[in-house]
């Protein structure tokens, strides 16, 4: 039954054939079950008792701690078991993807983890190497390797010369071969610790940090001491200069967040970003303090909401030169990561927040949606993120519902109001402004095809009559303005001048005298055979040009000639019929009634001269004989 329940187990994950570590005992392989990614170490049992996987699985189970391997399942099938974890990849794998900072960091994990066997496990770990180390995808390393951990209060020799053979030889200490192997059982950690921490730092001793130089000195002469009693602690090994950066500081206090104080927070969070710009590696922030800035407890903290989170919602885009982006302290703002770093580790942990359904957490991401929404992707805001902030649509908060109405404008430009408001859209408005013209001068063209250059008007207002005076050449008549209705012909370019109008020359609009409607006799012209020189012509004089021959204008001397004059009509002359051409003319589709009744009678008149006449109407008067038949 046992076999069946894990057969039907194992089913509901699949495992990768091809291993990515073999080691004595069990092979590794990558594994999926449904959306999430695996490990899985795999055995085949021999017997239960002697399998090194069993007691791995066994450990992994009992000692939980942040820093050791995540136990998530175990089934068996066939004589084999298949231990899942989380997803992780063997140290040795990934060290050359390793920073300094990484593996000073990595370290210290391991250092926690050790700490926690010995101090409240009462547990030796008794083959700490570099196979028995794996980083996650997050980066943080975990402590495996447990197939060989013995309580403390249980060691010894005989288990110790047992495994030998199986563990690793570099991490075996040299007084395992002397009496004294048990003298100080603790010891045996702290110089497996040297040798993993000599041979992941070999790479990395001339880096920018100074204290890894130390640090090396201090493993070769303490931590790898043949003399067990002359090892440190493994408090004293985290006291060392290389473990008391910024970085490794601010990691600890947001890990143990819950157990500080409210002061504690306060003075935390308040000097927290200069000291983030102190890293000077975003890819180090973003992959190992963003999943911590960003937790439930970090965003449910008032002085951090308001001094730390806008600035890491926040990207800045990166200088061309490449130079680190420094703390400002006179700006209210100082985003942390730049664009590309934003998407790489913000973006998927703000898509993680968006589906916690609390108030305070979800507060936080609307008051700063319009900062970061630019940088998600738009199949995730159309298929993930929109969604949901309609669900905040339907809460009964009015500050939710308000919060979440300004983060769906922020969508409009992104993807378009018919996605986001989900309905068919429609011209309702229209644009009333008006027009602007381009900014500089105004320019009128006219055509001077129609200028009469043989006729020059000499023209001058001097008690109450006209004398030539000046010779002034003007067109036979003036266009109409801009937006009339008649149209003008094309006139050759050559024969066309651009007169710049201003608002004075169209403020004096109709204020000329009023020119008699006849031509007077005695009107000033003369023909000038001069060439017609447009340089000459004033263009205010131009533009007040009429059409017609130029009347001069005669002074009035009586008040009743200005009266309007009805002209009687002669005697004898016909009456002018002015609609006569207005005459509606009716054109009639078909034939009259009276022309179709005239047709009918004649067409009677002619059939009734061929027709036969009938002394009956066609019926017997003796029936249909049908008397003779009935009689009988």
């Amino acid at each position: 039954m046992g076999n069946e329940s894990s057969s039907v187990a194992l089913s509901q994950f699949k495992v990768d054939e091809s291993p990515i570590l073999s080691a004595h005992g069990w092979s590794l392989h990558h594994a999926q079950k449904d959306d999430e990614a695996l490990t899985v170490f795999v055995d085949t049992l021999s017997s239960s008792s002697d399998s090194l996987l069993r007691v791995l699985e066994t450990n992994l189970k009992l000692f939980r701690h942040p820093n050791i391997l995540k136990f998530v399942t175990s089934c068996s099938t066939s004589g084999t078991l298949y231990l899942f974890t989380e997803k992780v990849y063997p140290l040795g794998a990934v060290l050359n993807q390793q920073t300094p900072m990484q593996v000073v960091l990595g370290l210290y994990d391991v250092l926690t983890a050790l700490e926690f066997l010995h101090n409240r496990a009462k547990l030796c770990h008794n083959n700490l190497n570099l196979h028995s180390i794996f980083v996650t995808t997050s980066g943080r390393w975990k402590l495996a390797g447990m197939e060989f951990a013995k309580s403390i209060h249980e060691m010894n020799n005989s288990f110790l010369q047992k495994n030998r053979a199986q563990r690793n030889e570099s991490s075996v200490p040299p007084e395992e071969n002397t009496p004294d192997a048990l003298k100080n059982s603790l010891a045996r950690d702290v110089f497996g610790f040297g040798v993993l921490a000599k041979e992941v730092l070999s790479s990395h001793v001339q880096s920018e940090f100074d204290t890894l130089m130390s640090f090396s000195m201090f493993i070769l002469e303490r931590m790898l001491n043949p003399n067990p009693d002359l090892r440190p602690s493994l408090k004293e090994i985290q006291s060392h200069a290389v473990f008391q950066c910024k970085f490794i500081e601010i990691i600890e206090f947001l890990r143990h967040l819950p157990l500080k104080s409210k002061s504690e927070k306060e003075a935390f969070f308040s000097d927290l970003l200069p000291k983030l710009f102190e890293v000077q590696d975003e890819q180090l922030i973003g992959q190992h303090m963003f999943p911590l800035l960003l937790s439930r407890v970090v965003l449910l903290d008032a002085t951090a909401v308001k001094r730390v989170i806008p600035s890491l919602l926040t990207p800045y885009e990166a200088h061309s030169s490449g130079d680190p982006r420094g703390f400002q302290p006179n700006e209210t703002l100082n985003p942390v990561l730049s664009l590309q770093a934003f998407k790489d580790h913000a973006v998927p942990m703000v898509r993680k927040i968006f589906h916690v359904r609390d108030y305070s957490v979800r507060t936080v991401l609307l008051d700063h949606f319009s900062s970061y929404c630019h940088t998600v992707p738009t199949v995730i805001l159309e298929e993930e993120i929109l969604p949901l902030l309609l669900i905040g649509m339907k809460d009964i908060n009015d500050e939710m519902v308000a919060s979440t109405l300004r983060a769906l404008a922020e969508l409009v430009p992104i993807l378009g109001a018919q996605v986001v408001v989900g309905k068919k859209q429609r011209k309702v408005f229209s644009d009333g402004k008006p027009h602007q013209a381009p900014n500089g001068m105004r320019r009128k063209s006219f055509k001077s095809s129609s200028v009469n250059t043989d006729i020059v008007v000499n023209t001058r207002r001097e008690n109450g009559s006209s004398s030539p005076e000046s010779g002034l050449t003007l067109p036979s008549h003036r266009h109409s303005p801009i937006g009339a209705e008649e149209s003008e012909p094309e006139t050759d370019p050559s024969k066309t001048e651009e007169i710049l109008f201003s608002e004075d020359i169209w403020d004096d609009w109709g204020e000329e005298a009023v020119l008699k409607e006849e031509v007077l006799p005695s009107s000033p012209i003369k023909r000038d055979d001069s060439p017609l020189q447009m340089e000459e012509i004033n263009p205010v004089h131009l533009a007040r040009s009429i059409s017609g021959p130029i009347q001069a204008i005669v002074p009035i001397t009586d008040i009743t000639e200005i009266d309007i004059k009805v002209s009687k009509p002669k005697k004898g002359s016909p009456e002018v019929d002015f609609f006569a051409d207005m005459e509606p003319e009716i054109k009639l589709r078909g034939k009259s009634l009276l022309e179709l009744e005239a047709e009918n009678a004649k067409e009677n008149s002619v059939r009734s001269k061929f027709e036969v006449e009938a002394d009956s109407d066609g019926w017997d008067e003796d029936g249909w004989g049908n008397d003779e038949i009935i009689a009988l």
